[in-house]
């Protein structure tokens, strides 16, 4: 297990420290977050459920902005 920071936006933006977890899914399923039209961010980097965490990383969960028009 990684120590990592984490914040989502599903918690107001509240940064969490210390925290301990191998990929962004552990975070996810711990904090019982809805993945729907979610980013997944890894330090400044996209990631996925899947990214394997290292010491240190910083895990950012976004809302997707969704676009709208004529594509």
């Amino acid at each position: 297990m990684a120590k990592i920071h984490a914040i989502s936006f599903h918690s107001g933006g509240q940064v969490h420290s210390d925290l301990e977890a191998q990929t962004p899914a552990d975070l996810a399923s711990e904090w019982g977050l809805s993945m729907n039209e979610v980013e997944i961010f890894v330090n400044e980097d996209k990631g996925a459920l899947s990214t394997e965490l290292r010491d240190g990383d910083f895990v950012s969960f976004q809302r997707n902005k969704v676009t709208s028009g004529n594509q």
